[in-house]
Order: C-alpha cells, then sequence, then structure tokens
C-alpha cells in the first residue's frame, strides 16, 4: 500500500532525520511586523526568534486553506492512503481546518492524527506513526490516541518553556 505522510510546519524534525516514506510539509504563516511568511520554507525558525527577541510583533497562522485541499486532493488520488499529524487542536485552528477540509472534499483515505502537543513531542507522535506504517502494523486515529495518552503521562518526556518577559 503507498502511504503519504502530512504534517504541519510546528513539527521540529531533527536535523538529519531521513524519513523512510513520502512526507509534505504544510507550512504555518508566520508574521513579523505584519509582513507573511510561509513557515521554515521562507523563514527559519532561527530567524523568527531572532525578530520576536529583537522585540518586532510576531505572530503565526493556520496553513493556507486553499493550498491545503490542493495538496490533500492530489495526495488522496496518487496514494492509497494518506496520514496528517497536526499541531495539538488546543494550541491552533489547524487540525479543525483540515477536518473540514477532508470532509468538503469527501477524501475518506486520510487519518487525521491530533498529536495534542507541539514541536518536540509532535515529532515523537510522527516517528512512532512512521515505525508503525514500515513494521505492518494497523494504524487507526484511535491506536495513536493510546500512544498520546502514554506520552503525555510518561515521566520520560518533559518539554520546558521560559520567557525572557510576559506581556498583557
Amino acid at each position: 500500500m503507498r502511504v503519504a505522510l502530512v504534517f504541519d510546519s510546528t513539527i521540529d524534525i531533527p536535523a538529519g532525520y531521513e524519513f523512510a516514506l513520502p512526507y509534505y510539509i504544510l507550512p504555518l504563516k508566520v508574521y513579523v511586523e505584519n509582513k507573511e511568511f510561509k513557515d521554515k520554507l521562507q523563514i527559519s525558525d532561527e530567524e523568527f526568534y531572532s525578530q520576536a527577541l529583537s522585540g518586532k510583533k510576531v505572530g503565526t497562522a493556520l496553513p493556507n486553506p486553499s493550498e491545503t485541499a490542493e495538496l490533500l486532493v492530489k495526495l488522496s488520488k496518487e496514494f492509497d492512503h494518506i496520514y496528517i499529524v497536526t499541531i495539538s487542536n488546543k494550541l491552533s485552528g489547524t487540525w479543525n481546518m483540515i477536518r473540514l477540509t477532508l470532509d468538503q472534499f469527501n477524501i475518506k483515505n486520510a487519518t487525521l492524527i491530533d498529536s495534542k502537543s507541539g514541536s518536540v513531542k509532535s515529532f515523537y507522535v510522527v516517528h512512532r506513526l512512521v515505525q508503525d506504517l514500515l513494521s505492518g502494523k494497523n494504524v487507526t486515529e484511535k491506536r495513536h490516541k493510546n500512544i498520546l495518552q502514554i506520552l503525555c503521562y510518561s515521566s520520560r518526556f518533559h518539554l520546558w518553556i521560559t520567557y525572557k518577559e510576559v506581556e498583557e
């Protein structure tokens, strides 16, 4: 079975990591002083954080809905199944936007997985998904919800966030 992976640009892929399956990234929109960039394509993480730390106004938004729909429709025709992993739906509307896109275009050969996290932990979800697919496991959204519960409550995984300053 030919499968493809799709994930948003919040998932930080370690340098040198090689995917054994075809993958596609949906770049979030990143704003610096109201100028729009495609995350990781037109602006690097380092550039974004440098701008933020220098006091410039920064923000993010969902991936482009029409580009997302175009990609998912194309992949649904080229592959037997698409596995989509997104940043937590509690942090972004990306998961919901993709869910609506799958419904609108009647894409049935896709599994949408909410990573329930962002960045580093989300990469672990993608990594586990690839391992499961390559080992021939039956991958379902329910199976990955169970993996996410283990991940979220595991004492081995902690993500610390520090703030230079908090503005109200």
